[in-house]
């Protein structure tokens, strides 16, 4: 995998401030030295690398050619959906069939074959105002293969999706695959001596365009600053994260970039266009107070709940547990048009699971 590029300013040796302890999570703190820019970025980079599969970003990962974000599953554990850039699928129209195929974090194929790539009406036919950058969102709806798991074999909770408008002068944080390189220098040829080539970078939303479905952030390639990284050739398609109700939400999908900025489609202008294709995507107002300790979002993964197993209802943001046996056996029983036993929300739900919050 090889989609993202992230450039770290190079570190002056000038007072301390708030804007060197910023820097000094990057090329010179992790003991680079500029002057040899390929052997800093082998082996003195790992603290960034790590940062990147932090558990919040392992949804992240690769199609072919681009940088990707799994979204979550259907019920039935059927069909994926994939969030990434518009100029990183085939599409004919708002809707195309296609055949693609989404590798992990972990380098394992968790959707691939036939299915659709889906791209908003915007992008077909662009309203005055609009241009590339505003336009460049697409999910792919791909064929189920394996559940995505973190480290120790656990299924990772689906992402939120951001449709606040509070963006502006805030931190965003770029994960992905791709490039790497120090102030403006950048090469091909630059790899981390063992491992992935992915890494963790931040700047600053300062600009948001294109009838405000464009956004963007700047990058000082020198630095001291807050826009210590950017993206560059080879992101394509990368989900921006940034901190909302104290989670990482996604609020963008990376479009480019220029010298000393970066640019994406905005997530939250894309919100009922994004319902329509995949009803179940989790945005930040859905949720409140959202848990942490729960093994999956219902309906995801249905298949596999049996007594204990935790799920939360993004409904009403609650816990739920399922019985023990026989009463287990009404977990999985759910569709659409029979939820009967849907936590919270059905008629018999209370026979198949107990409220843990």
């Amino acid at each position: 995998m090889n989609k993202l590029t992230i450039i770290i300013p190079f570190i002056l040796s000038t007072p301390l401030s708030q804007a060197i302890l910023i820097d000094e999570h990057t090329f010179k703190e992790n003991g680079g030295d500029i002057t040899d820019v390929r052997q800093g970025l082998k082996n003195k980079n790992e603290k960034l690398r790590e940062l990147s599969y932090a558990k919040e970003y392992l949804s992240v990962g690769a199609i072919p050619g681009c940088t990707a974000t799994w979204i979550g599953n259907d019920d039935k554990n059927k069909w994926s959906y994939i969030l990434t850039a518009a100029h990183c699928v085939d599409y004919a129209n708002t809707k195309t069939s296609t055949k693609s195929s989404f590798t992990s974090w972990n380098n394992k194929v968790i959707a691939d074959g036939e299915g659709t790539s889906f791209v908003p009406k915007e992008r077909i036919n662009r309203p005055a105002g609009m241009g590339g950058a505003s336009t460049d969102i697409a999910i792919l709806k791909l064929p189920f293969r394996a559940v995505l798991t973190d480290a120790n074999g656990k299924p990772v909770v689906k992402p939120v999706l951001n449709d606040s408008s509070d963006e502006m002068n805030e931190t965003v944080t770029y994960v992905g695959y791709g490039t790497w390189g120090v102030g403006l220098n950048q090469h091909g040829s630059y790899w981390p001596e063992k491992g992935d080539r992915r890494l963790f970078g931040q700047s600053k939303i300062d600009s948001i365009f294109e009838l405000d479905y464009g956004i963007g952030a700047s990058y000082s390639p020198v630095g001291p600053s807050e826009f210590w990284a950017r993206v560059a050739p080879g992101d394509s398609g990368s989900s921006w994260w940034q901190k909302k109700n104290s989670r990482n939400v996604i609020i963008a999908t990376t479009n480019g970039h220029g010298g000393s900025y970066s640019t994406g489609a905005r997530v939250s202008k894309y919100k009922d266009w994004i319902k329509s294709v995949y009803p179940e995507a989790l945005f930040l107002s859905e949720l409140k107070d959202l848990p942490e300790k729960y093994d999956h979002s219902f309906p995801e993964n249905l298949r596999t709940y049996k007594a204990g197993t935790v799920i939360l209802q993004p409904r009403d943001g609650k816990l739920y547990e399922c019985k023990p046996f026989p009463y287990s056996g009404f977990c999985v029983q759910w569709s659409r048009s029979s939820n009967q036993f849907e936590p919270g929300v059905g008629s018999n739900w209370q026979d198949a699971w107990k409220l843990k919050n």
